[in-house]
């Protein structure tokens, strides 16, 4: 699709558009300053109240950025409506006796929110002009939708812009591996560059083993960290 190189450059770029447009007065129009700064939280749960947890969100208008796994999301927007209203979900859920932690991720970007959504067209073209080739080297699983896409890169490009202003479906990306014929094919390998990804797959595992009355021995995949950056340049070489 594109060299490793620039797709750093890329991601940088992304970064810097997003930070902008958090830090562009005029997308939030009326607030007072310490009103219009923007924030993210992670929210964990226990795995089975998950579906309640996703109603609750709905019904207080918390924007969800991340799924994470069954028992992790991340929410977004104006950091002082986020938090007030969290404030009131955490009531609801106590009376309901559902355990429920939110933790700042202390940021000032609103990653995958649909304050976003005005780059999109300038994320498009940027990316369109580092695009190599019509065809994927592998096949991608989107995190915007959790699908697969084969071959087409302009599918991606696509996937790649409109998941800026969209939740991360990254469960529905880990379920993709639990399906039998995926399960029946061959031993699933997860290479992490970092920590983070490498915990939130272990927690699905586990989780996913539990709610569905099976043992991790049943779910044949490897999750591992990759921290040595020579191995990350050979694996991305590989792959661009």
């Amino acid at each position: 699709m594109f060299p490793f190189q620039e797709a750093v450059k890329l991601a940088y770029s992304r970064g810097k558009m997003m930070e902008a447009m958090c830090g562009n007065s005029d997308a939030v129009d009326g607030l007072k300053e310490d009103d219009s700064k923007y924030g993210m939280y992670v929210l964990l749960f226990q795995p089975s109240k998950m579906e309640r947890v996703m109603e609750l969100l709905n019904e207080f208008k918390i924007h969800v950025s991340n799924i994470n796994n069954y028992q992790q999301v991340v929410v977004s927007g104006l950091k002082k409506q986020v938090y007030e209203r969290l404030q009131q979900l955490k009531l609801k859920a106590r009376e309901e006796k559902l355990r429920l932690r939110a933790i700042d991720l202390k940021v000032n970007v609103a990653f995958h929110n649909p304050v976003m959504r005005p780059i999109e067209s300038e994320l498009r073209t940027v990316i369109e002009n580092s695009v190599i080739g019509e065809d994927l080297a592998v096949p991608v699983l989107s995190n915007l939708n959790g699908q697969l896409v084969e071959k087409d890169v302009w599918t991606q490009v696509e996937n790649i812009v409109q998941v800026t202003s969209r939740p991360v479906q990254f469960l529905k990306c880990l379920e993709y591996f639990t399906r039998p014929e995926v399960l029946n094919e061959k031993q699933v390998h997860f290479y992490n560059f970092g920590g983070a990804t490498h915990g939130i797959i272990g927690k699905f595992y586990s989780d996913f083993a539990k709610l569905n009355g099976l043992s991790e021995d049943q779910l044949d995949f490897k999750n591992v960290v990759v921290d040595d950056p020579v191995a990350l340049l050979n694996f991305s070489d590989k792959y661009s």
